[in-house]
């Protein structure tokens, strides 16, 4: 990944403000006035919009997600993967990799990284988008990482501004207004 992106990119919270290219959208309407059924349909509809404008069906994919576990709790079963894949056989690739303690004076938190390898067209992104996990799906055909991190939002970063360029322009009504500026004087700088 390190080939693709800067070396400070870290598949963490707040990945587009780490990445030297990167969208973030805002997802859920603010209006407070909003009806929860209203809110959600919008939520819904614009995560699996953005999913799909961002891969397509032939695109090879890293599924990766972060799990914290506290020792001393009984481990739960990562809701991630249920009914992720359409062939189960996918599954098989999965790799963990135990990544650091939170705090070197409690050595009851550990933090697990999984990664599953697949075409976009094997998963079912309908069910994954929405699991309770801390989910990133990095694009190996496109160059681009992308976190739905709660219903207010997701982030869309990229290795090069071009590879952003068309969603920006397709979905630039999505854009947080809080990030405009950032998002938009990208876009008109020169390289």
């Amino acid at each position: 990944m390190e080939e693709k992106f800067s070396s400070k990119l870290k598949l963490e919270s707040s990945l587009f403000y780490n990445a030297e290219y990167g969208i973030r959208f805002e997802v859920g309407n603010p209006d407070p006035s909003v009806s929860d059924e209203a809110y959600r349909a919008q939520v819904h509809h614009r995560a699996k919009t953005l999913f799909t404008d961002v891969h397509h069906a032939d695109d090879d994919i890293l599924m990766v997600v972060n799990h914290d576990s506290h020792r001393a709790t009984k481990r739960t079963k990562l809701k991630a993967f249920d009914h992720a894949f359409y062939n189960s056989k996918v599954i098989r690739t999965l790799a963990c990799v135990n990544l650091h303690k939170y705090d070197d004076d409690d050595d009851e938190w550990e933090s697990y990284r999984y990664v599953l390898g697949c075409k976009r067209s094997e998963l079912n992104y309908r069910k994954v988008l929405f699991a309770p996990n801390d989910i990133y799906f990095v694009n190996l055909s496109k160059n681009t990482i992308f976190h739905f991190y709660d219903s207010r939002g997701l982030d869309v970063a990229a290795s090069s501004k071009e590879a952003l360029r068309e969603l920006y322009v397709k979905r630039n009504d999505w854009i947080l207004r809080y990030d405009r500026k950032r998002i938009d004087s990208m876009f008109m700088e020169e390289d």
